[in-house]
């Protein structure tokens, strides 16, 4: 399966956008390290075709939020390629954008949960529409 996917989509720029603090994500919740323990993308067109590339490839994601709102974040595919940004925390609504990709947000505790419908993966066909769903622990 080929790993050089839509990767810099997501780390490229940043810009997060969290909630207002009585219904979601600021940047108090999010303040802190983050470490992705999935990095997963899902064929939008086969549901069973899913490929975590921390399990295929070694991967790894980081994203830091400091108490000002400043973000960064740290993508290494685990094939030689990594991607870093950063950029300010807006609180708007239950919406991250990482590198011009819209993710669904919810935190459970120390659980960030990410998700997109609209990116590409190669699955080893070929560029496929699918979703990438990013699950972090913070540090």
């Amino acid at each position: 399966m080929n790993v050089h996917k839509s990767l810099t989509a997501v780390a490229v720029s940043i810009a997060l956008v969290g909630c207002s603090e009585s219904t979601g994500l600021d940047a108090e919740d999010l303040q802190g390290s983050w470490t992705a323990a999935v990095y997963e993308y899902t064929d939008n067109a086969n549901a069973s075709n899913v490929e975590d590339i921390i399990q295929t490839n070694g991967a790894s994601f980081t994203m830091t939020v400091d108490a000002s709102g400043t973000a960064s974040t740290l993508l290494d595919d685990g094939l030689g390629s990594t991607s870093s940004d950063s950029g300010t925390l807006n609180s708007t609504d239950t919406v991250i954008t990482l590198g011009g990709a819209t993710f669904n947000a919810a935190r459970s505790g120390d659980v960030l949960t990410l998700t997109d419908a609209d990116q590409s993966f190669d699955f080893g066909s070929g560029s496929t529409s699918a979703t990438l769903r990013v699950v972090m622990n913070r540090d």
